[in-house]
């Protein structure tokens, strides 16, 4: 829902200083397009995120052996954390 209100916020700003110049009759959007980054899919791209991905198991590692002296919130945040890790590795490299 914040996100919702993050991408509409601009245009309502937009709209309310049309509709208060009286210039929203011949108003038009401005374009929007989502789409995905290309990837430069070199040696020092695959490098960058084995180096990337190494650290973060070594990492995962660390957290898992001190994992039950954190408290419930700590834990599932280390978990998000790395689930949001490996989602990106995997797009990047699709």
């Amino acid at each position: 829902m914040i996100a919702l209100f993050g991408v509409i916020t601009p245009y309502y700003f937009i709209l309310a200083i049309a509709f208060l110049n009286d210039k929203l009759k011949g108003y038009h959007f401005p374009g929007v397009a989502v789409t995905y980054p290309k990837f430069n899919q070199g040696n020092w791209a695959f490098a960058a995120i084995i180096v990337v991905l190494f650290t973060a198991v070594v990492g995962f590692f660390f957290v898992q052996q001190n994992f039950r002296r954190q408290l419930i919130q700590a834990r599932k945040s280390w978990n998000l954390i790395f689930l949001y890790l490996v989602v990106a590795l995997f797009r990047t490299v699709y």
